[in-house]
């Protein structure tokens, strides 16, 4: 490695836009060229012990810490390439699976590539319209079939062969109006105000907030199109018929008319959240905690949810609660504290192949009934959410009953 080109190259990074105030990795970037400079292919301990100042004892397998931060520096040196570096023709970059740095003269590859570019992209093209037009046809023959999985699996049979439409109900968060500044109207969004009868309460505790009133606006977190993208094909290729609600406007007399699906934070349950208490569920707000009764092993479990502000990285817990519903209908609610977690766990009911280890598992032949209720872990960061981990799972009786206000 050309050492003078390359820490020419690190003090220009450093002084970007991109890394400038960003002191932890621009202490990252900087160990990981010096190792390099130096012939060295330092260990993720080492990285953790020497970079961030953890113990032996805290790095272990589970301690995410340096990937985070590799996979999040990847992403700011792609970002200031595509900018501020747009320009430049010798490139920094760290392979994946690798914590060396190695330089890139990307300018030389362009130049190699330029003759044929037009060439290559004709013929990508035209072989990708022709392998759309192939797929097209195939897939609409091979659509209606593959999805006939659904129509017999444990959790989404009842909802697609029901004589009741299936209402989705997406968690939508509470804003209210502030009129602080004249002519400019906010909305603003606070985690501990989820209702009208949450800001009613707030107000009357805060009486010299005269500023502040209702209003009708809500805001959707970054699960719902991804969520929505997940479910909506089951019901769309097997023709069953399904509706879409915000959770603010749910009433209680949707649980006799439809069956229900809701996704999305505790935050936004209202009063669904009843119906997880039955089921000897908590949820806390600030800190962030689910606490589950066991009543198998008489035990109780308390899981805190937690993000770290640099990263974005996120262990989130979640609930997924499959219940009968009040007039020969289904409830489905898939809840956690943050967007990683409906994500995540409405991927892992809807994918074919996670949801038949699922019930290969937990629905043999011989069990009777489909209700159930299961705690996940999920963890990830800037909300892209990995595989969840199932933590507890427990059969629900069919004739059980779920409360409903008089």
């Amino acid at each position: 490695m050309h050492n003078k080109k390359i820490e020419s190259i690190l003090e220009k990074l450093l002084k970007s836009d991109e890394f400038s105030g960003a002191t932890n990795y621009q202490r990252l970037l900087q160990y990981l060229v010096k190792s390099s400079l130096d012939g060295e292919s330092p260990k993720e301990s080492t990285i953790a012990y020497e970079v961030f100042g953890k113990s032996a004892e805290a790095v272990s397998g589970s301690d995410t810490t340096v990937r985070v931060y590799i996979h999040n520096l990847r992403k700011k040196l792609d970002s200031y390439y595509q900018h501020e570096g747009k320009d430049d023709k010798m490139h920094l970059e760290i392979p994946k699976g690798h914590y060396r740095v190695e330089l890139v003269d990307v300018g030389q590859n362009q130049q190699k590539s330029r003759p044929r570019f037009f060439l290559v992209l004709n013929i990508v093209v035209l072989g990708f319209l022709l392998l759309l037009n192939y797929f097209f046809l195939r897939n609409a023959k091979e659509k209606n079939s593959a999805f006939d999985f659904y129509k017999k699996d444990a959790v989404w049979a009842d909802f697609i062969k029901s004589d009741h439409p299936s209402l989705l109900v997406i968690g939508d968060y509470y804003l209210y109006r502030d009129r602080s500044l004249p002519g400019r109207p906010r909305y603003v969004r606070d985690p501990q105000i989820n209702s009208g009868r949450d800001l009613e309460e707030f107000l009357t505790n805060h009486r010299d907030m005269k500023d502040i009133i209702f209003s009708s606006h809500t805001l959707l977190g970054k699960f719902a199109p991804w969520s929505l993208y997940d479910i909506l094909p089951i019901f769309f290729c097997n023709d069953a018929r399904v509706e879409l609600k915000l959770s603010t406007n749910l009433q209680w007399e949707n649980l006799n008319r439809y069956n229900l699906i809701f996704f999305g934070s505790f935050k936004n349950l209202g009063n669904l959240m009843t119906v997880l208490r039955d089921l000897h569920l908590e949820y806390q707000i600030y800190p962030n905690r689910l606490d589950y009764y066991d009543k198998r092993t008489d035990s109780t479990f308390s899981y805190r949810a937690s993000k770290e502000i640099e990263t974005e990285y996120v262990r989130d817990y979640g609930v997924v609660a499959k219940l009968p519903g009040p007039n020969q209908n289904s409830i489905l609610i898939i809840a956690s504290t943050h967007d990683v977690g409906p994500i995540s766990m409405v991927r892992f009911l809807s994918q074919q192949k996670s949801l038949r280890e699922f019930e290969d598992k937990y629905f043999p032949g011989t069990v009777t009934s489909n209700y159930f209720v299961a705690i996940f872990e999920v963890q990830g960061f800037q909300r892209s959410g990995f595989n969840p981990k199932l933590l507890h799972f427990q059969s629900i009786s069919g004739d059980y009953k779920i409360s409903l206000p008089h």
